[in-house]
C-alpha cells in the first residue's frame, strides 16, 4: 500500500463523509483513491479558494473538522485568503496539500510551503515517511480539533507513491488522543468574586461571544442572567444565541441597536465570556460607561493588540464558568430584578427595529435596513445565514433576525470581500434540512462568479441576495467621508439576473420593497438555488462604518 493510500484511509477511519477542493497533479492520486476506493464523496469547487471555503463552510456549521485538498505552488497561493479567513474564524481544518518533488526544486511550481503557511498562522505536517503516514495524518487531525484551527499535511510528489508494509502486518502504531479537552474551570476564588460582583450589581449584563456559543454556554448563561437579573447580548459571531430571550438586547458594540448601545452604557457590571473585546465590540472603548466593572472569562485572557482591558480576569472555559457561576450565584440567594425592571420590561417588549430608521428607499434602488427587516419575514424561517463581506454586512447582522435557529456565520473573520460563497456552498451541504441564505454584494460576487458554477453543480437549497449597491460600499462611503472622488469605487454592474441563468441558476431582480415578498414563491418552486439581485441605495451608512476607519 502507497503512502498516500495508508493516508487516506487514515482519514476515512477519521469519520470524514466528504472532502472538499480541486484537483491538480499534486494531489490527484490522493482524490481518486479518495473517491473510487473508499468512496468519500469529493465536491470540487472552481477556484482554490472555493474549495477551503467549502471545508470552512462544513466545519462552521457542524463543528465537525473539515477536510480540503488543493495541489502545490499556485493552488496554494489561491487558496491562502480562504485558509486566513478560516484561522482568523478558529475553524477545524486538515488540509491534504499536494507538493511538487523534493528533487525538483526549482520548478515553476515550486514554492516554499513551509514560509507561506507559516506566514498564515497554519503549522504544516510533512508526509514524507511511510512509517510515521499514519501516525502523522491522525496528530494532523488531533491538532486540528484541540487547536480549533486548520493544519496542513503536505505530501511531496516523489514520496505519494513510496511502499508501506500491509495494514495486516504488525506495525507500531502510536495512539493520539484527539479527544476534546475536558472544559476547565475557573478558580473558586476568583468565581467567589465574581458571583459577589453579578449578585451586588444594578445593572448587569452578559456578553456572550463565539467561545460561549461553540461551548453551548448559551442555556446555562440563560439561567445565570435570569438569577442576577442580567440583561442579555452578544458578539456578532454569537448573534442569535439569547433569541427570543425578553432580555436579548442584541449584538453589543457597532452591530447593535441604538437602543441596546444605550443600554449596555448605563451596565455597571460586564461580564463576558469567550469574546476578543475587540474595537467592534466596544466602539473602541467607549460601549462601557467609565464606571463599569468588567469581567472578561476566556480560555484566553492575555493582553492583545485588539483586546480592551478587564477589571477583572477568568481564564477557563465558557462552559464550565457559566455552570461555576451559577452555582455560586444561587448559593449567595434568590435570584433578583436588577437590570429587569418593569421600566426596562416594557421598554424591550414595545421594541422594534423599525423604530431605529426612516426608510431612505429612493425609485429603483431600496433602503437595505427595510430590505432586511422584510426579508426576516419572507425568508423560510428554517435557515441558517452566511454573509459575506461588505458595507452591506452591518445591515443584515443588525436588522435580520436568525430564524428558528441561531446560525449565523458572518465570513468577516480576515475582512477578504469574497470569501464567502465557498463557506454558504459548504455550510448549505452539511446542513441539507435548512435554507442556506448567502448575502454577498456586488463586488464580493464577481471576485467570486466561478463557484456560481458550483452552486449550480451540487444544486444546493440556497438563496443568494446580491446587495447591489452598484459600488464597493465601504470603500465609497469612506471617500464621502474623507471629501475624496468616489469614481474608482463605483462600477456598471452586468445583470446578476443574467449571470445566475446564464449558469444554470434561477433567478430574478428585485427593486423595490414590495418586490422582495415575490422571493418566498420563486424559491418554493426552485428544486435547488435561487439567486436575486437586490438594488439597494449608495445613500445609507452603515452604523458599523461611521468612525470605524478615521483617518
Amino acid at each position: 500500500m502507497r503512502l498516500t493510500e495508508v493516508a487516506c484511509n487514515i482519514v476515512a477511519e477519521e469519520g470524514v463523509d466528504r472532502v472538499f477542493g480541486l484537483m491538480g497533479d499534486g494531489n490527484m492520486t490522493l482524490i481518486t483513491y479518495l473517491t473510487s476506493e473508499l468512496d468519500i464523496p469529493f465536491h470540487t469547487s472552481r477556484h482554490e479558494a472555493g474549495g477551503i471555503g467549502m471545508a470552512d463552510g462544513y466545519a462552521r456549521a457542524t463543528g465537525n473538522v473539515g477536510v480540503c485538498t488543493v495541489t502545490q505552488g499556485p493552488g496554494l497561493t489561491n487558496a491562502m485568503t480562504a485558509l486566513v479567513t478560516a484561522r482568523k474564524a478558529r475553524s477545524p481544518l486538515v488540509l491534504l496539500l499536494g507538493d511538487v518533488a523534493e528533487v525538483q526544486r526549482g520548478w515553476p511550481q515550486d514554492i516554499d510551503h513551509d514560509a507561506m503557511l507559516g506566514a498564515a498562522g497554519v503549522p504544516v505536517i510533512w508526509a514524507n515517511d511511510p512509517t510515521t503516514i499514519h501516525t502523522d495524518v491522525r496528530k494532523a487531525f488531533a491538532m486540528a480539533r484541540a487547536l480549533s484551527a486548520p493544519v496542513a499535511v503536505n505530501f511531496p510528489l516523489d514520496h505519494q507513491t513510496r511502499e508501506w508494509e500491509p495494514w495486516d502486518v504488525d506495525v507500531e502504531r502510536e495512539d493520539t488522543d484527539d479527544s476534546a479537552p475536558e472544559p476547565r474551570g475557573a478558580s473558586a476564588e476568583g468565581i467567589a468574586a465574581v458571583a459577589a460582583l453579578l449578585m451586588g450589581a444594578h445593572r448587569p449584563l452578559i456578553v456572550a461571544g463565539r467561545g460561549a456559543m461553540r461551548s453551548g454556554a448559551g442555556e446555562t448563561l440563560r439561567r445565570l442572567g435570569e438569577h442576577v437579573g442580567a440583561l442579555m447580548a452578544t458578539t456578532l459571531p454569537a448573534k442569535g444565541l439569547f433569541r427570543d430571550d425578553p432580555y436579548d438586547i442584541g449584538i453589543a458594540g457597532s452591530l447593535g441597536t441604538n437602543q441596546g448601545i444605550s443600554l449596555i452604557n448605563t451596565a455597571d457590571v460586564v461580564l463576558t465570556l469567550g469574546a476578543s473585546l475587540n474595537d467592534f465590540t466596544t466602539l473602541k472603548g467607549s460601549l462601557f460607561s467609565d464606571r463599569v466593572t468588567l469581567i472578561r472569562c476566556d480560555v484566553d485572557v492575555a493582553p492583545g493588540a485588539n483586546r480592551r482591558r478587564a477589571d477583572v480576569d477568568l481564564e477557563g472555559d465558557a462552559t464550565a464558568i457559566a455552570a461555576q457561576l451559577l452555582e455560586a450565584v444561587t448559593a449567595l440567594g434568590e435570584s433578583r430584578e436588577a437590570f429587569r425592571t418593569e421600566a426596562i420590561t416594557t421598554l424591550l417588549r414595545e421594541f422594534s427595529v423599525e423604530q431605529e430608521f426612516t426608510d431612505n428607499s429612493e425609485p429603483e434602488a431600496m433602503d437595505p435596513r427595510s430590505v432586511m427587516v422584510t426579508l426576516g419575514d419572507v425568508l423560510p424561517h428554517n435557515r441558517q445565514i452566511v454573509t459575506d463581506v461588505g458595507h452591506f454586512f452591518g445591515f443584515s447582522s443588525t436588522f435580520l433576525a436568525t430564524g428558528a435557529e441561531a446560525r449565523y456565520f458572518p465570513v468577516v473573520d480576515f475582512g477578504a470581500v469574497g470569501s464567502g460563497i465557498g463557506v454558504a456552498i459548504g455550510a448549505s451541504l452539511a446542513r441539507p434540512d435548512l435554507t442556506t441564505v448567502f448575502f454577498v454584494g456586488d463586488g464580493g460576487l464577481m471576485m467570486s462568479l466561478p463557484d456560481l458554477d458550483t452552486v449550480a453543480r451540487l444544486q444546493p437549497r440556497m438563496i443568494i441576495i446580491v446587495m447591489n449597491d452598484g459600488a464597493y460600499g465601504s470603500e465609497l462611503q469612506m471617500l464621502r467621508q474623507w471629501n475624496l472622488p468616489i469614481v474608482a469605487a463605483t462600477f456598471d454592474n452586468p445583470s446578476f439576473e443574467t449571470l445566475g441563468e446564464t449558469f444554470g441558476i434561477p433567478s430574478m431582480t428585485v427593486l423595490d420593497v414590495a418586490g422582495l415578498a415575490a422571493i418566498s414563491d420563486r424559491f418554493a418552486a426552485c428544486e435547488g438555488p435561487l439567486l436575486v439581485d437586490c438594488h439597494i441605495t449608495q445613500n445609507v451608512l452603515a452604523s458599523w462604518l461611521a468612525g470605524a476607519f478615521e483617518r
